[in-house]
């Protein structure tokens, strides 16, 4: 198995969990990914290759490299696929479903696709890239990942902001010890499916092994609703704070949440995690959590 972007934050994640399962990982760096032949060369004898490559926050100047990474990238990849063989499994993004899918169903794979940011609009022609390349032969799938949590999260993770007055308060050692919390939020009734980054890539890892045929999409989520107010209570309670939230007033997020339905057709899952391991998932690095 090789994995292309395997030193980013979700791939280094994919790479531990095949590790530890016993399969032979091949790291491919960003580097070799963007040489056309380096990048042929590094998978010519591969079973399977996961793409954890991407530009994930670019800015508004950063349209080329957006696009290199997310939407040329994989469509190079479905074509190494269609010509040497190997299974190609696809890491796609639940931006690419844009803010005008938030409701009160469930996403199902099916659901049609509107992203307003650069992120969404070009993880979505990667997308279709790959889906072009499975007519023209490639064994792929896209793996359509929704928000995820964890430890050392990364700035532009949307959780970060919610996490982060709770994560300076468990590092803190100065002073008496803090037992009240005030915590501003932009919009605590902005909801979304929350999964950890390690069941995510157990997820992804399962998907790579499976031999059955595979469908073109599958939404990674965990299915569950998890408001960010909610999340804020649930590291409060592990933190032993007294919590209180103030609602930023912010444009109202609503409920963006994915049905797994398909991906538990597919592969042996654990059950999602609720809140309270969600927020121990984020505090894991913290001493007094």
């Amino acid at each position: 198995m090789a994995v292309v972007g395997g030193n980013g934050w979700l791939g280094r994640e994919i790479v531990g969990t095949a590790g530890q399962q016993g399969l032979d990982v091949t790291v491919v760096p960003r580097d070799v990914a963007s040489d056309r032949g380096a990048l042929a060369d590094a998978l010519w004898d591969m079973d399977v290759v996961v793409n954890a490559a991407g530009c994930t926050n670019p800015g508004p100047d950063e349209h080329e490299q957006a696009v290199a990474a997310n939407e040329k990238l994989p469509a190079r990849l479905a074509e190494l696929a269609a010509e040497n063989g190997w299974r190609l499994v696809h890491i796609g993004s639940a931006a690419e479903y844009g803010p005008g899918a938030s409701g009160p169903t469930p996403l199902t794979e099916d659901q049609a696709c509107a992203p307003v940011s650069l992120y969404g609009q070009t993880k979505l022609a990667g997308t279709q890239a790959v889906l072009h390349g499975r007519k023209r032969g490639a064994d792929a799938i896209v793996a359509r990942v929704f928000n995820l949590v964890d430890a050392e999260l990364p700035a532009h993770n949307p959780i970060h902001d919610v996490a982060a007055p709770f994560l300076a308060a468990a590092a803190s050692t100065k002073g008496p010890p803090v037992v009240e919390i005030e915590v501003g939020i932009g919009d605590p009734t902005t909801t979304r499916d929350l999964a950890t980054r390690g069941w995510a890539a157990a997820a992804i890892v399962e998907l790579a092994r499976c031999d059955d045929p595979w469908p073109p999409l599958v939404n990674v989520c965990s299915g569950r609703a998890t408001s960010f107010g909610e999340l804020a209570e649930a590291l409060a309670r592990q933190l032993h704070l007294q919590l209180s939230v103030q609602d930023l007033g912010w444009p109202r997020g609503g409920r963006i949440v994915g049905d797994p339905a398909l991906l538990r057709d597919l592969v042996p899952l654990a059950p999602p995690e609720r809140p309270d391991a969600l927020a121990r998932s984020i505090l894991a690095g913290e001493s007094q959590c």
